[in-house]
């Protein structure tokens, strides 16, 4: 039996990237989707998504961008910039590539526990699953595990319970023409048996606020089409797959 989880990220980052990523959950493919607690667009994200107990929410841990959600802010000195905002994605990927570990685990784990205390207050439940946003080192990556496996959730795709898909259809697909059911005959999507597959898309529509302050933009709205396509849902049920989320692993 082949099982593939398809995992939507990015809830709350802003209106545009959350209708987008709501219309694709109603495609029926995608049954886990990531939240970030701290963005300006999340509660009323929350308010959209609380009556869908059927999609399997988890907390898409974010330490890039936007405010911090703890409020000591000594405590996470090392995260934020002098107005209490996560230092950008980018700064991170140059200071990482330089051999910098500059996100104590200390810090990332006291930040970590403040958006799971968040996401408690917003959806009135915990996380069923973690997952790290935008970037990620060993010590990222640790400190997520950790805080995870502390909640008895899973973490992904940290924790061995899933193989990892080519994380994003690159340009030179999109651009290519070709259907969209032809990506799952490609080398990097290829759905083993016996295992969870998992493949990590970011379906979503383009507004001012994801313009101004993101790299990905246009590439969300090929995916939010391509999980909206009846042929691929056609083309995963010609092969077999069974769709998952993080509640049958």
């Amino acid at each position: 039996m082949k099982k593939l989880l398809i995992r939507a990220d990015d809830i709350g980052y802003s209106e545009a990237v959350t209708a987008g990523i709501l219309s694709a959950l109603e495609s029926g493919l995608v049954k886990s989707a990531g939240i970030m607690v701290n963005m300006p667009f999340t509660e009323k994200s929350v308010a959209l998504i609380k009556k869908r107990t059927d999609i399997c929410f988890g907390l898409h841990v974010n330490l890039v961008i936007g405010p911090a959600c703890c409020q000591d802010r000594g405590a996470v000195k090392d995260l934020i910039n002098s107005q209490g905002d996560f230092i950008a994605s980018r700064i991170r990927r140059e200071e990482f590539a330089r051999g910098l570990d500059s996100m104590p685990y200390a810090q990332v784990c006291r930040e970590i526990k403040a958006q799971i205390d968040r996401y408690e207050a917003l959806m009135g439940t915990g996380p069923e699953y973690m997952d790290l946003h935008g970037v990620e080192n060993a010590t990222l990556i640790q400190a997520v595990r950790d805080t995870a496996e502390s909640c008895g959730v899973p973490v992904t795709p940290y924790s061995g319970k899933t193989v990892l898909l080519e994380e994003m259809l690159h340009h030179d697909f999109y651009e290519s023409g070709e259907e969209f059911e032809a990506f799952f005959s490609k080398p990097c999507c290829h759905i083993q048996e016996n295992v969870n597959n998992l493949l990590i898309m970011h379906p979503g529509f383009v507004d001012y606020e994801l313009l101004q302050s993101s790299s990905l933009t246009v590439e969300r709205v090929y995916e939010h089409a391509l999980l909206c396509d009846p042929a691929v849902k056609k083309c995963l049920k010609r092969q077999q797959v069974e769709l998952i989320s993080f509640r049958d692993l």
